[in-house]
């Protein structure tokens, strides 16, 4: 039996959603406290065979918790959609994309991966001071006309880069 083609298998019109960006935001605010210290302190490792670790203190005053951040100030423009039409032929696809955060150009910068069902994947290379730009094309990773749904990131030859 033959494969149908992708294009064949479901109509890609347009849709609406915004969890993606959301999510991304959520992400960087996450790191930005973490990388600012803002947890009180130096973070103590511990060191394991193979690993390491760090209890994350909770701050003693303020609230925890995540601080949206804007498109504008970011340059991070991604939003993932899914027509209706598209999820009632493939339920799977209501479970979203992937997003990854890693080093990718070894800047020692945390640079974020968007995985996209009706738009291409993004990679964002982190400028720092939270700006971001898109470096998708020259990377070569947007992956046009596919329906990505994950990503990992992972350095997997032990020579200290992804």
């Amino acid at each position: 039996m033959r494969p149908r083609e992708p294009s064949k298998v479901a109509p890609k019109p347009g849709g609406k959603g915004g969890w993606c960006r959301a999510l991304c935001l959520a992400l960087c605010a996450a790191w930005w406290v973490l990388d600012a210290g803002l947890l009180g302190g130096d973070l103590v490792w511990q060191k394991e065979p193979g690993y390491r670790w760090a209890q994350l203190p909770v701050p003693e005053r303020g609230r925890t918790g995540f601080t949206r951040l804007n498109g504008q100030a970011t340059s991070i423009f991604f939003t993932n959609r899914l027509a209706n039409e598209r999820s009632i032929i493939n339920r799977n696809l209501l479970s979203g994309s992937g997003v990854a955060a890693g080093d990718v150009d070894g800047d020692g910068r945390c640079d974020l991966y968007f995985c996209g069902l009706e738009s291409q994947n993004t990679l964002f290379r982190n400028l720092g001071d939270w700006k971001f730009e898109d470096i998708t094309e020259s990377a070569g990773v947007g992956c046009p006309g596919q329906d990505s749904t994950g990503v990992v990131l992972a350095e997997i030859d032990g020579d200290g880069d992804l």
